[in-house]
């Protein structure tokens, strides 16, 4: 059985709950509703999801947005198996909003800069990598300045491209777990 690290990125606290910097942890919580519980040693909420014999922890680091590697870096250093040894970043993949794409689209990234996301910027520097794939899902563009956008919340028109955008973003995410191998 393998293993992954999905870590979807936000706020914590209610305040945040629905604007548009929390849709990464908005999405991960669509794509795995069920059991997430606080762990204090990782200063995050968790909830685990297996497919096709693949474990994937979900993570939601409740430190600010600014400060998530704190979080998956405990997480990786305390939880880590023989796989991550070898592959570490391989096994990870981050969720978070993207300035630069429209609203209501997503991509894959294989790796590279954070692009100013400082919850990315985080996790790169905890983890001294960014060879780190991610899930972008798109917000933009900015119709203010950056740090006040991303901290509002949707329009009633753009929640409604959220909706159209959340089924296939978290199919997505089951596609990046490794399929199941058929026998002979």
């Amino acid at each position: 059985m393998g293993n992954l690290l999905f870590v979807g990125l936000g706020n914590p606290g209610k305040q945040y709950e629905h604007t548009r910097h929390n849709l990464g942890i908005r999405l991960l919580r669509a794509w795995a509703p069920k059991d997430w519980r606080y762990a204090k040693k990782f200063n995050a909420e968790v909830s685990t999801v297996t497919i096709n014999n693949t474990s994937i922890t979900c993570l939601f680091p409740v430190t600010s947005m600014n400060r998530s590697g704190e979080a998956v870096a405990r997480f990786t250093r305390r939880r880590i198996s023989r796989l991550w040894r070898a592959y570490p970043t391989g096994c990870i993949l981050i969720i978070h909003d993207d300035l630069e794409l429209p609203l209501g689209s997503f991509r894959i990234k294989p790796s590279g800069s954070a692009h100013g996301h400082k919850g990315v910027r985080s996790i790169h520097e905890s983890l001294n990598t960014q060879d780190i794939p991610r899930l972008l899902l798109g917000i933009g563009p900015a119709t203010g300045p950056p740090q006040e956008f991303v901290l509002g919340r949707f329009s009633p028109a753009e929640e409604a491209k959220i909706a159209q955008m959340i089924p296939p973003a978290c199919s997505a995410l089951t596609n990046f777990v490794p399929q199941k191998k058929s026998s002979p």
